[in-house]
């Protein structure tokens, strides 16, 4: 996805192009990710701010 940003300020305008990319991962997929970086994790159903479901992690100690 491409966005694009005009930015203002009093020296002029700046035109600024960023690309991103997106997937999308399956909650096993996910939650797998985030443990094997280190995270004990949760995921609820809905939640979130688009109530599309909120993944949680804490470090875990030791």
């Amino acid at each position: 996805m491409t966005c694009e940003h005009l930015i203002g300020c009093a020296e002029g305008v700046t035109h600024v192009r960023e690309y991103l990319e997106m997937a999308l991962f399956t909650r096993e997929e996910m939650t797998g990710a985030l443990e094997q970086a280190g995270f004990l994790v949760s995921c609820g159903p809905g939640g979130g701010l688009t109530g599309r479901g909120l993944y949680t992690g804490r470090i875990r100690q030791g």
